[in-house]
């Protein structure tokens, strides 16, 4: 065997081995490749949606429903009195006080007068008239100008013996309900015992 052939084989050995190596080498880069592509990536977690919170609602305030302010009781220094006879009847007679407000504004009266009689000199005459029961009284209020009245029961002096009775006065004493100032009228009755007033009501007497 000449020395060229000897080299050509030896060539020929490398050569194989070379192509041996790179289709070995291929192989294995080629399944590091297809592992690579299919190994499955670790899908990312689906955290839950945080749930909206409910904002607050505005809690509705219903203000207050304002009060009326109360009317102010009638001064006395602001009631014009009046006296006038009513019916008669079954041994008494009735008289109708009245009270009439000359103020400017609305004010209120509710409950009896106190009532006395009394004579030339201011003295008062016997015990003053007894108030009858409040069951049913109402409070009045008077507009400028109105009038409320409270009406008087005299027992007739007739039907009682001498001396239960007082002489006849000259004046009427009522203080309105509420106060303490006196009002004076004309009268000439006279006051026996059981004469009474009742609380006031609205209006003038028919």
């Amino acid at each position: 065997m000449t020395v060229t052939r000897k080299r050509w084989i030896i060539v020929g050995i490398i050569a194989a081995c070379i192509a041996i190596g790179l289709i070995i080498w291929a192989a294995i880069n080629q399944k590091s490749v297809i592992k690579t592509a299919v190994t499955p990536q670790p899908s990312p977690s689906s955290s839950p949606s945080p749930t909206a919170s409910a904002s607050p609602q505005p809690t509705s305030v219903t203000p207050p429903t304002p009060t009326a302010s109360p009317i102010a009781i009638c001064k006395a220094s602001i009631l014009q009195v009046g006296l006038k006879p009513d019916n008669a009847g079954a041994g008494h007679f009735y008289y109708d006080l009245s009270f009439t407000n000359t103020g400017s504004s609305a004010c209120s009266l509710f409950g009896q007068p106190t009532v006395t009689l009394a004579d030339a000199a201011g003295n008062q005459l016997g015990t003053p008239a007894e108030k009858t029961a409040s069951e049913g009284a109402v409070t009045v209020v008077l507009a400028p100008n109105d009038i409320a009245h409270s009406e008087i029961d005299y027992p007739n002096p007739a039907y009682f013996q001498a001396g239960a009775c007082t002489v006849p006065a000259t004046s009427l004493h009522t203080i309105p309900p509420g106060n303490n100032a006196i009002l004076t009228v004309k009268s000439n009755q006279q006051a026996c015992p059981g004469w009474s007033v009742e609380p006031v009501k609205a209006g003038a007497s028919e």
